[in-house]
């Protein structure tokens, strides 16, 4: 009986160590595809600028965008003739987001980066070299007559260049 209960032992010792095995070459197996998962996840969707700590996404309602901003140094509104509605710029120091109304919500439609006080998150500010552009970015863009064009999502950054040097930079919102 003794013997009996110790190979029942030893094959339930044998059994769960296998299963272990098992399941740690199972996780070894997947561990790739759960990074590779992760960093898909972590590639941002769509191009954000950045002031502080205020994102402003393309497309995003606006009003707590504008609020987190603060005050506005100045503001302007004409009819847009891209759409139905008004088109409202705010200008903050160094640059500049433009508004329009999708389905009676203001949204965040541009920003434009007015001087080299402010960068994009990635680091490219006005006068940077078009190398730090394609360094940055990558050379997957549409590039016409030194305008660089990298999408993404719906949106859209435009970084306008003369003589190999950044001289404007613009986020777009792309509508449906």
């Amino acid at each position: 009986m003794k013997k009996i209960s110790r190979m029942l032992t030893m094959a339930l010792v044998l059994g769960i160590s296998i299963f272990s095995m098992s399941i740690a070459a199972y996780a070894g197996k997947q561990q790739p595809q759960a990074k590779k998962l992760a960093q898909e996840e972590s590639k941002p969707k769509e191009y954000s600028f950045k002031s502080g700590n205020t994102a402003v996404n393309m497309g995003a309602a606006a009003k707590d965008i504008l609020t987190a901003l603060g005050k506005a140094e100045k503001e302007s509104e004409v009819n847009s003739c891209a759409c139905q509605g008004k088109l409202k710029t705010y200008s903050y120091k160094g640059f500049e987001v433009s508004t329009i109304q999708d389905k009676g919500t203001d949204i965040i439609s541009s920003v434009y980066i007015l001087d080299k006080t402010v960068s994009t998150p990635e680091g490219i500010s006005i006068g940077s070299s078009k190398e730090d552009v394609l360094r940055i970015y990558g050379k997957d863009c549409k590039e016409n007559k030194g305008v660089y064009i990298y999408s993404l999502g719906n949106s859209e950054l435009n970084i306008f260049t003369t003589n190999n040097l950044v001289d404007g930079i613009e986020y777009l919102y792309l509508t449906k």
